[in-house]
């Protein structure tokens, strides 16, 4: 995607149109944001946990109080998911 439509723009990754994963051709990429409707989680409750994460609450107890699983808020933790939020 980057080669054909250009650099990756902050907090976006790649998207599919038609959402299949499996249909690589260029007509149906784009960048886009990460937070859409499909999400498990919302972009507000990502920046909850971003927000208890930095109070130093406990993963568990975020994942208890929020019901969102462990690998989320890990993710988040670590930058791999959520990074506009």
């Amino acid at each position: 995607l980057t080669a054909f439509v250009g650099k990756q723009p902050f907090g976006e990754h790649p998207q599919y149109r038609d959402g299949d994963k499996n249909n690589c051709r260029l007509t149906n990429l784009f960048w886009g944001r990460v937070d859409r409707p499909n999400s498990v989680i919302t972009f507000e409750v990502a920046r909850d946990i971003k927000r208890r994460l930095q109070d130093n609450e406990p993963v568990k107890q975020i994942s208890e109080t929020l019901k969102v699983s462990l690998g989320i808020i890990k993710n988040i933790r670590h930058g791999t998911a959520w990074l506009s939020a």
